[in-house]
């Protein structure tokens, strides 16, 4: 196939961003979308690189996007889903306002990117909706049981499209990060005035340290896009697809324990089992 066209959401940050280069490379067209640093796209466009002015959270820009896209650089045959940011803080504190925002950025946009595309992927018989996800998708840690829930509901909703559209040739997958070296940290809400900041405090830093002790190995930027376009270009039915040492580890722990043997050897006895 000539210069496929991908449309890519999230794509100026440090991941989108490899992501974006990783398909230029491969000599895909690419369609950049961005919340956070829309400036910055118009730095990445080329030849190869077309920002639009696409707001994910709004079901009619969304049609609206696509509808540009398919019309003047043709059908696009991958999708990533990209864009997000961390919402921290215990349950007690979590704001719904602040809640309904990280639904809104890591589920409901990736319905409504889905929704307006499938149809046409479908009477063409083909395409990729990659969706960028993390172990915060399969398990939780504590102190983000906000971001936590919008990612399960991510992994869900991926497993029942991935059955739905699978026969009309259409391939669903997920990536599953573990920490990257990435400015998505940095896109955090938190309510440090909550008083449970200060009942919380101290546990949540324990737990915290016995969690960077077992996710010390960051996934470069350009290993994560590596296995984007793997994904996106890999004509299997496989859904997930796991990146960096650390989450493969991570991982043989949490499929050969119970879960509550498996949260009591990551968050609180690292002292005890050094097997890593």
């Amino acid at each position: 196939m000539t210069n496929p066209v991908i449309l890519l959401n999230g794509a100026s940050g440090t991941i989108g961003e490899a992501t974006l280069k990783r398909f230029s490379a491969e000599g895909w067209k690419v369609v950049a979308v961005s919340l956070s640093h829309p400036d910055r796209l118009h730095e990445l466009a080329s030849e190869t690189v077309t920002p639009i002015d696409m707001d994910i959270r709004d079901g009619e820009s969304v049609k609206a996007g696509i509808a540009f896209v398919e019309n003047s650089l043709g059908p696009i045959e991958a999708i990533v889903n990209n864009e997000g940011f961390v919402l921290a803080g215990s349950v007690e504190q979590l704001s719904l306002e602040d809640l309904h925002r990280q639904f809104d950025l890591l589920v409901y946009s990736l319905v409504r990117v889905s929704q307006a595309a499938i149809p046409l992927m479908r009477e063409r018989g083909r395409g990729a909706i990659v969706n960028v996800s993390s172990v915060g998708g399969l398990f939780a840690f504590p102190s983000l049981g906000g971001y936590h829930s919008a990612r399960f509901a991510v992994e869900g909703l991926s497993e029942a499209l991935r059955l739905e559209v699978m026969p009309f040739g259409i391939r669903v997958k997920i990536i599953e990060t573990a920490v990257a070296q990435s400015d998505f940290g940095f896109r955090i809400i938190r309510d440090n005035t909550h008083p449970a900041n200060a009942i919380y405090g101290d546990t949540m830093r324990r737990y915290w340290l016995e969690i960077g002790a077992k996710l010390n190995s960051p996934s470069t930027p350009e290993e994560i896009a590596d296995a984007i376009f793997h994904a996106a270009t890999d004509p299997s039915d496989t859904l997930r697809y796991f990146v960096g040492e650390d989450i493969r580890k991570v991982m043989a722990e949490f499929h050969r324990r119970s879960y509550e043997d498996f949260a009591d050897w990551m968050f609180r006895k690292n002292s005890d089992q050094g097997d890593l």
